[in-house]
């Protein structure tokens, strides 16, 4: 044991900073450190990979890891976004694609609205705004004009303030949701 004792002490020996390895690897980081501004975004812009920057100065491993975990996972969570004419658009062009498909299967008598309606897939509080269900617990329409997507989800608001507090914070309005985050 006093022989592997020793083994261990002589390993955990801190090595000088004017150690011809410790500035070899100084060096190296800082020529590293210059060039990596310039290959991160080489990186970001010529494929589909997002290089995270993790900061692990005096970080014990848990915690680098956790911090590294966190940045991987952001990148697989929903992200919720204002509902603009772009997606209205979009959203109109797929349900008149699947309507020229469900022509045959649909009744004559149905209008347009009442298809349109069936297909738009609302998220849990249907067209009302749930801002308003959360903070006030009453159901108030929200409109197009202030809308949101989510989850693949159209979320209806009642005001431009509502959708961004929204935006700000999906799971805390749609707390029934399980969270996949």
């Amino acid at each position: 044991l006093d022989q592997e004792g020793e083994n261990q002490q002589e390993e955990e020996e801190v090595i000088p900073v004017e150690h011809p390895v410790v500035v070899a690897y100084l060096k190296e980081r800082e020529e590293f450190e210059k060039e990596w501004g310039g290959l991160s975004v080489t990186i970001s812009t010529t494929s589909a990979a997002d290089p995270k920057q993790i900061d692990i100065n005096e970080k014990s491993e848990i915690d680098v890891f956790k911090d590294t975990h966190k940045a991987v996972q952001g990148t697989f969570s929903y992200v919720a976004w204002e509902y603009t004419g772009i997606d209205m658009d979009e959203e109109e062009e797929d349900i008149d694609a699947d309507q020229d498909e469900d022509d045959t299967l649909a009744d004559e008598e149905e209008d347009e609205d009442a298809i349109r309606n069936r297909k738009r897939p609302f998220g849990d509080s249907k067209h009302y705004d749930p801002v308003i269900l959360n903070d006030k617990g009453s159901l108030v329409a929200g409109t197009n004009e202030n809308a949101a997507k989510y989850k693949e989800k159209t979320i209806y608001f009642t005001t431009p303030e509502n959708r961004d507090a929204f935006l700000e914070n999906p799971t805390k309005y749609l707390g029934n949701e399980k969270s996949t985050e």
